[in-house]
């Protein structure tokens, strides 16, 4: 089903409507239930669709057209939310949804950060919940954390038995990219590959210039605190100074029996160098990779005093790499007992995990830095810094003078002050597509290092769908289905859009496979003989439910700005005795 959200604006008093496509991809006739469900409010809006069934015959795609009639009497800028369900007819418990958002306005609301209510039912109406939301209003995965209010009462929705209900409304704003819930679980924590070490002692100064200390375990994450015993507390200045650089619990004290002071310890700050420390700024530089600490000269930085065990790390993180990375169902073991907790497991991968930085990445991104310098004003600057925004951005690529977010189909961007960039994601799906959260970084990178003055999108990529139908004549009726079984495989790692082409370096922009790659693909796999016959078909997963698939893609390959994706094939082997 395509669109998977619809969202369309009236006035009281008229009728919209929300028009989805659904395509059959199965191999034999379907036929679906249609419904819609949701919470209306008061006073009710009147929804009809336009049939309750729909059969489909292999292939087939046909539309699904609602029409809502907003009440004459609804306020401006109200709404209404409503899904649509479609229910295969012999697989009672698969289900396919999309969700319908109703304006009564003159148009959709402007773009702006969106803002969510929870609530929960109390047996007569839904109230309002606190929630501590760490998904940044459903942007990025993370926990919502809710303590049940305690007259929370069951209620029947859905066809279900009676159940606790929370629910979640939109209040205001809209989404860069509609958010789509993968898994919802209870009981959930989040997890990172790092060990937590405390009271580290780094060794004693001897009053030295550039003294330097080695921790004991290696890399350093961010987020360290390295303190130094001190003989005496800071000046009044100098204690403002360390609290605004390192937070008010900055200075640690410890008083004796008699209330005087027994220890003095205070954080010092982490600087890249020491190029502009004063004598009395309490500066280190920390190699993370080493985990070597340097301290300054007494010119250029404070050395620290001379006295025995007074350097120590008063907290830091170790860990990290791609070893971190694993699959869903790996993460199994318990290191230490904790009451209530009977088993862990990850539903979701493990992710994000990144060896340090290798020679030849170093080699290409400095003479870019160089030229760039930390600033955002060539393309080849937006380009490179999106880069260094995220290790997850392998591919980057900027257009000028475009609001892509506004219209992803712009073919002569003209939009004065304006700057679209588009983002690829490392990933090993067949459409790599960028996260919320990893767009919100992107975007946030980029503004810090460009002109205020630019508009800056940052968006995904478009995609245009490569489906492949192939005769194979075979050298051999033995091992039949492994050749089958390889053409597919080859097909769909030939055409990822990262790491696929005959290099393993994915496709560029705009680059479609000539027929000449795709039968030097095929007739390069043990076991076939030659390609009898060979189609390709090109296709999109509509974003625009204003164009029709045909329409959609024509106006994608006109950008000049899409990937291309192994999409569906269909491989018949033959064999003819010579």
């Amino acid at each position: 089903i395509s669109p998977t959200i619809s969202k369309k604006a009236g006035l009281p008093g008229t009728t919209v409507t929300h028009r989805f496509w659904l395509t059959n991809t199965n191999s034999e006739t379907v036929t679906f239930q249609l419904a819609t469900v949701g919470m209306q409010r008061v006073p009710e809006w009147s929804v009809q669709v336009t049939s309750a069934r729909l059969q489909l015959e292999a292939g087939e795609a046909k539309t699904i057209a609602i029409n809502v009639t907003i009440p004459a009497g609804a306020a401006l800028g109200s709404s209404d939310g409503i899904f649509l369900q479609l229910v295969k007819s012999d697989q009672p418990n698969l289900v396919y949804s999309a969700t319908m958002e109703t304006f009564a306005d003159t148009e959709l609301p402007a773009d702006e950060t969106p803002q969510l209510v929870w609530q929960y039912w109390n047996g007569s109406q839904w109230r309002k919940i606190t929630v501590q939301d760490n998904t940044d209003n459903l942007t990025r995965s993370g926990t919502i954390i809710v303590l049940p209010p305690a007259d929370i009462t069951p209620k029947q929705e859905f066809s279900l038995s009676p159940r606790y209900w929370l629910r979640v409304q939109h209040a205001s704003g809209n989404y860069t990219f509609e958010p789509r819930l993968g898994q919802v679980l209870l009981n959930t924590t989040m997890a990172a590959q790092r060990v937590t070490i405390r009271n580290e002692i780094l060794g004693s100064s001897d009053g030295s210039k550039k003294q330097t200390f080695t921790t004991n375990r290696i890399p350093i994450l961010e987020g360290q605190q390295l303190e130094v015993r001190e003989l005496e507390l800071p000046s009044g200045m100098e204690e403002e100074k360390i609290k605004q650089q390192e937070g008010e619990d900055a200075i640690n004290i410890t008083y004796d029996s008699t209330g005087r002071a027994q220890e003095i310890w205070v954080r010092w700050h982490q600087v890249a160098d020491f190029y502009e420390s004063s004598p009395r700024d309490r500066h280190y530089v920390l190699d993370r990779l080493t985990g070597t600490i340097q301290f300054g000269d007494g010119i250029n930085g404070l050395i620290p005093a001379i006295g025995r065990g007074n350097l120590r790390l008063n907290q830091y993180q170790t860990g990290g790499g791609s070893q971190g990375n694993q699959d869903p169902g790996k993460i199994v073991q318990l290191k230490t007992t904790i009451p209530y907790v009977d088993r862990v497991i990850n539903p979701a991968a493990a992710t994000g995990g990144a060896d340090a930085e290798s020679l030849d990445s170093l080699s290409d991104r400095i003479p870019k830095e160089i030229r760039h310098r930390n600033r955002a004003v060539t393309l080849e600057d937006f380009q490179d810094l999106a880069k260094l925004a995220s290790p997850a951005v392998v591919r980057a690529k900027c257009v000028p003078l475009a609001n892509l977010k506004a219209n992803p189909w712009d073919t002569k961007p003209g939009l004065l002050g304006a700057v679209s960039v588009i983002i690829v994601p490392r990933s090993t799906d067949a459409r790599p597509l960028p996260s919320l959260e990893l767009v919100n970084r992107v975007q946030d990178y980029l503004e810090t290092y460009a002109e205020p003055t630019v508009q800056i999108s940052v968006v995904g990529p478009l995609y245009v769908r490569v489906d492949i139908t192939a005769e194979i004549a075979l050298t051999s009726l033995e091992g039949a289905s492994e050749v089958a079984q390889t053409v597919e495989q080859q097909l769909a790692s030939f055409l990822h859009p990262l790491t696929g082409g005959f290099e393993g370096i994915g496709w560029d922009f705009g680059r479609e496979p000539y027929k000449s790659d795709l039968y030097r693909l095929l007739e390069g796999i043990s076991g076939v003989d030659h390609v009898r016959n060979l189609e390709v078909a090109e296709g999109v997963d509509q974003a625009n439910d204003q164009m029709n698939e045909m329409e959609e893609l024509e106006r994608t390959k006109q950008t000049g700005r899409f990937l291309v994706y192994s999409g569906n094939h269909t491989i018949s082997l033959t064999f003819v005795e010579s």
